[in-house]
């Protein structure tokens, strides 16, 4: 995977080349190659990348790859949820739920203003 990795970078390969790339590299447990190819793929620009980056560090997230690959982190999950917020369900369901009852903290409190 890593060699794929670099072959895409050298490439110049595009976002969804980065996303299927990410999406093989979790289904065979290689949860840091998947989240280099999700940060690629640009979660600003990608809501299926900043989904996945989200999916890193939001607590509620006990997958092995995942967390092999990123400790927890309620703030930067929220951030990568914001990014879609309120241009998509599924982003903005998430960071609906994970704000709720995690208002502590200034940066936490900001993200999660809607």
């Amino acid at each position: 995977m890593r060699h794929r990795y670099a072959r895409l970078i050298d490439e110049r390969a595009p976002a969804g080349a980065f996303l299927a790339l990410g999406e093989t590299a979790l289904a065979s447990r290689q949860g840091s190659t998947a989240f280099r190819a999700f940060e690629e793929a640009d979660p600003v620009t990608n809501a299926d990348a900043a989904w996945q980056l989200a999916r890193f560090y939001d607590p509620g997230n006990a997958d092995v790859a995942h967390r092999e690959a990123a400790r927890p982190d309620i703030v930067r999950a929220a951030y990568y949820y914001a990014l879609w917020r309120n241009r998509s369900p599924r982003h903005t369901e998430a960071l609906r739920a994970l704000c709720e009852g995690n208002s502590t903290g200034d940066r936490l409190r900001a993200i999660c203003r809607p």
